[in-house]
């Protein structure tokens, strides 16, 4: 039983059908915002290297693997610190096609 509830078509399945504001309730903590490591969110930088070293093919390690299966504009009004998350993100000109691609629902 435990192996049908972890894997990844079960994984997408469950976000896809989560109400986005809960997403804020996931115990994990994220390494990155995108698959491209632009933005990172190890809080120092030994925590960071230790994400390289350890999580960099883990895709349950980006924000990106779970934003783009929720309801993303849900999300970003629900609470503060997805919204800085957003901010930050979108201050950066690499950071609109990212943002742009997550509002419109880009599931891939």
């Amino acid at each position: 039983m435990y192996d049908d509830l972890t894997t990844l078509h079960n994984a997408i399945q469950g976000l896809r059908t989560l109400d986005a504001t809960f997403v804020c309730f996931m115990a994990t903590q994220y390494c990155w915002v995108d698959f491209s490591q632009r933005w990172e969110l190890g809080h120092i930088a030994i925590r960071q290297a230790h994400y390289y070293s350890r999580y960099k093919s883990n895709g349950a390690m980006y924000l990106e693997s779970v934003l783009r299966n929720i309801e993303f504009a849900a999300w970003t009004n629900f609470n503060l610190d997805s919204s800085l998350i957003r901010d930050v993100v979108e201050i950066w000109n690499a950071g609109t096609p990212l943002i742009k691609k997550l509002v419109n629902g880009n599931r891939t």
